[in-house]
């Protein structure tokens, strides 16, 4: 069969492998077309998710500095730091247990 730009408009010589390489070819044309415009809304969109993604917490912290009790404050500083304390000491015990290769059930103190 001879190559034939496929005439999609009721042409029934033509074969669905034409149709489909006709659209193929057709869809990669308007992706080239398109793809420096949709590139740059891409970029427009990320940027404006990151910069909510840095207000958000900002915000969230200094209103909650700003109106949050002062023992509260302290209270959760002591929480976050004993948290850290217990994550470190159970890393190193899992460290220890990987090295001398035992199966000693590691638990945070």
């Amino acid at each position: 069969m001879e190559n034939q730009e496929p005439n999609i408009e009721g042409n029934t010589k033509n074969t669905a492998q034409d149709f489909f390489r006709k659209g193929m070819e057709e869809a990669a044309e308007k992706a080239k077309e398109y793809a420096p415009k949709f590139k740059e809304e891409i970029d427009i969109v990320l940027g404006e998710l990151a910069y909510g993604a840095g207000f958000i917490p900002g915000f969230l912290g200094a209103f909650l500095k700003e109106f949050m009790p002062e023992g509260l404050n302290e209270e959760i500083q002591r929480g976050a730091a004993k948290g850290q304390e217990n994550a470190k000491a159970c890393a190193e015990k899992m460290r220890s247990a990987k090295a001398t290769e035992t199966t000693e059930e590691v638990t945070p103190t």
